[in-house]
Parts: C-alpha cells; structure tokens; sequence
C-alpha cells in the first residue's frame, strides 16, 4: 500500500541550481514571494498603512486578469505578479497595470499550489487530476526573467500523483510536499 503523502526534499541537486534563500529574507513592504507570505504563515502585511477602516469600503480594483480556473495566491516579487491556473500556465503580470510580461503553459496538467520565488526562479508543481491520470507529480524551476523552463523534476511517477501544497525553500533546500 502507497502512503498517502510522500514528502520530497530536494537538497541543492547542482551547484548554483537555487538561486539566493529569499525565502529567508523578511518581505517588502509590497511583496508575497511565497505561500502564507512568511514562514509562520501570517497572511497578514503589517507594513499596510493605506488601506484602513475608514477607506476600506471604497476600494476598487485596479486591474483584473482572466485566467481557467486558479487556486493558488498571487505571488509578488519586484513588482511582478506570478500566478498559476488549471490548464497548466505561469504567467508573469506587471504589478502596476496587469500587463502580460511574459507567459509559458509549463504543464499540460492543473497547477494548484502557490509557487515560491527565489532570486533566480519560480518554483511550482503539477498534477494529475481525478478523471485524468497523468505521468506523476512534477516539480518546475522557472526562470523569473524569460519563463523558460530551466529544469524539472518527476517528484512521484504514481499515475494520481498531485502536488497540491506550496514549496518551500529553508536553508538552500527545497521542500516539496507530493499527494
């Protein structure tokens, strides 16, 4: 019998294959580089200081991007927004108007995590589905500045493999859970 959960750590695999642990470094000001946005998983920007009681009832958006389908949270590096959806596509949106910078379908499975970002990459996991099988749970490194795939990984080649939880990166060392 399989284990339900296969957790998957994956030290540096080759020299400079990570790029610097800003996953260990305390946000900006307008920054979520990761899922929870800290590692005690706050959800919570206590550098916010614009939007208060008083105002919080006219706000509006400022921009709005279509996507099928999305689960994961946005995540915001240097003023780019990187989400994910259902078809297997990353994209990369200007924080500021929501222009498409770059976009790449990395998987022709659904993406469900929220990626995480380090200085050089993107770091996110697919899966099969539940009417689909697939060829297993498989982890990508993006490059932040072109979308290329830089490499990738086959974390758990069991045809219903998913990997539904967000990476993460302690250390130089990428953890990555795999259902």
């Amino acid at each position: 019998m399989r284990p339900i959960v296969v957790w998957a750590i994956l030290p540096v695999l080759c020299a400079g294959c990570l790029g610097t642990d800003r996953a260990g470094i305390a946000p900006g000001p307008h920054e979520w580089a990761w899922y929870g946005r800290d590692y005690q998983n706050s959800r919570a920007n206590l550098d916010e200081s614009i939007i208060t009681r008083a105002n919080v009832g006219r706000l509006a958006p400022v921009w709005t991007f279509d996507t099928v389908g999305a689960t994961s949270t946005p995540i915001v590096v240097d003023n780019v927004v990187y989400i994910t959806d259902w078809t297997g596509w990353l994209f990369a949106l200007d924080f500021d108007t929501g222009d498409v910078i770059w976009k790449n379908r990395i998987s022709d499975k659904p993406i469900d995590a929220t990626p995480i970002v380090d200085d050089k990459r993107i770091y996110v996991g697919d899966g099969a589905t539940v009417i689909e099988p697939g060829d297993g749970a498989i982890l990508y490194a993006v490059s932040r500045k072109t979308g290329d795939v830089d490499w990738q990984v086959v974390l758990d080649d069991h045809d219903k493999a998913h990997i539904y939880g967000s990476p993460v990166i302690i250390d130089g060392i990428l953890i990555v859970g795999v259902a």
